[in-house]
């Protein structure tokens, strides 16, 4: 009877957390998240999730870098947490790649170069314990791509592999129910810009 209380609550936090943008409801939801895994306290994804939605607000360029920062620093308590309970979830590691993109984007000219390097260790580690994560794989383009613009290279090269990965994209996602969905929308529109 417990797991399909577990069940419900994540599916109605799932689904609020699809519409919600402001810090205001990132935090609403993700304090459902906190509930449920003080409730189901040997499951990841909970944390997992918590921990996305302050990676979100961490990106919200609209909020000083201070507090930024602050938000980054409660995803990384969740995503550390969440490793303790499943250190071998590729979702986990990718997850981690983006905080460090966060992070840099915080402060790009003072992190750029050590975020960088920790966001592509980490997509390393996610795509050694799963080669076929789409979000691990999005995250490496998008890493390379972003590289490139910023040196001015043309990104057409990345363009095969962008496609693939998306038109592969729904062949790639194998995880359960409540596994991580996201990413597919990136690199649709990622791939725009190769047409």
């Amino acid at each position: 009877e417990g797991n399909s209380a577990y069940e419900k609550a994540m599916g109605d936090a799932l689904k609020q957390m699809k519409t919600s943008r402001t810090i205001n409801e990132l935090t609403d939801v993700a304090n459902q998240f906190q509930r449920i895994s003080g409730a189901a306290e040997s499951e990841w994804l909970p944390l997992y999730y918590h921990a996305q939605c302050y990676v979100l607000m961490g990106f919200n360029t609209s909020v000083e870098a201070k507090k930024r920062d602050e938000y980054l620093n409660v995803a990384q308590k969740s995503i550390d947490a969440a490793l303790v309970l499943n250190k071998n979830e590729s979702e986990l590691y990718a997850l981690q790649s983006l905080l460090h993109t966060a992070r840099m984007v915080v402060d790009p000219m003072s992190r750029g170069q050590q975020m960088m390097g920790l966001s592509g260790k980490a997509i390393g580690q996610a795509l050694a314990i799963n080669p076929n994560n789409p979000r691990a794989q999005y995250l490496q383009l998008s890493n390379e791509v972003g590289q490139a613009q910023f040196f001015g290279k043309d990104i057409s090269e990345y363009c095969p592999r962008i496609n693939s990965l998306k038109e592969n994209w729904d062949t790639l996602e194998t995880g359960g129910e409540f596994y991580p969905k996201w990413g597919k929308n990136e690199i649709e529109q990622m791939a725009k810009s190769c047409q």
